[in-house]
């Protein structure tokens, strides 16, 4: 039977057709980098549910397995080329944790909205350490001088500014180049202003969105860190406090 179905039916130009049925069916397409423990989940799960036939949403733990033990670079590049993968056959909402190039922004302004969430970067280093399994046998203080730390303290500068996963790297570089690859986004949300958020999704996409409370864990009755802890976490992360600071319009500290 398999043989003479694969003999009969001919299913040369059905991708195209689909293709042209999901670009009738959904006439924006969004790319949303996923910095995490941002708020990023919670908006994955609600646009996801507006592109149900054309999404694709990269997974952490399949996207590791091609690339096997190289390091973190590797892996953040090759992730990169998968969205590419799905950008050029035409995914609607493309999500996932991958950072961004200049070039890569540039590549697929005019195809996609690009959309963000940035967090406080001293909350965000804080909610990795108590929300991440593979973190809490830490305490806080050890994942603040740890190398895991060291890359959390400056994720922004990763993701966004081209800094390196590896080695050293031009860190008031990253900065810069951060804020310049951002400000190519059409939507770069602060999680601590959900009304801003809302008014710009609304601008660049047509409708509404709040952030329904996600992936938050269970409630833990946290001790609050100590005032020299945190002034320690504050210190690792002005970098990215810089970028978070640009475009939450707070004042410079």
């Amino acid at each position: 039977m398999l043989s003479y179905l694969a003999r009969s039916v001919n299913l040369t130009g059905l991708s195209k057709a689909a293709r042209a049925v999901r670009n009738c069916l959904y006439r924006q397409r969004v790319m949303f980098v996923h910095v995490p423990k941002s708020g990023g989940t919670s908006l994955s799960h609600t646009l996801r549910l507006r592109y149900p036939l054309s999404f694709f949403r990269l997974d952490e733990h399949a996207s590791r397995a091609p690339v096997g033990n190289r390091g973190p670079d590797e892996w953040m590049t090759f992730k990169r080329a998968l969205a590419i993968y799905h950008a050029e056959i035409g995914r609607h909402f493309i999500q996932g944790h991958f950072p961004v190039t200049g070039d890569f922004v540039s590549a697929y302004s005019d195809s996609y909205k690009f959309v963000t969430i940035l967090r406080d970067p001293v909350e965000r280093f804080i909610s990795m350490h108590r929300y991440d399994k593979g973190l809490r046998h830490m305490s806080l203080e050890d994942f603040t001088a740890s190398p895991r730390g060291a890359v959390e303290a400056r994720v922004l500068c990763h993701f966004f500014g081209e800094l390196p996963w590896e080695g050293p790297g031009d860190i008031d570089g990253a900065v810069d180049r951060a804020i310049c690859n951002l400000r190519g986004f059409d939507v770069v949300g602060i999680l601590e202003d959900q009304d801003a958020f809302d008014t710009g999704i609304r601008r660049v996409l047509g409708y509404g969105m709040r952030l329904p409370v996600r992936n938050v864990g269970r409630h833990k009755p946290w001790t609050d860190p100590a005032p020299e802890v945190i002034e320690a976490i504050r210190d690792m992360c002005r970098f990215d406090s810089r970028i978070y600071r640009h475009f939450s319009k707070q004042v410079p500290m």
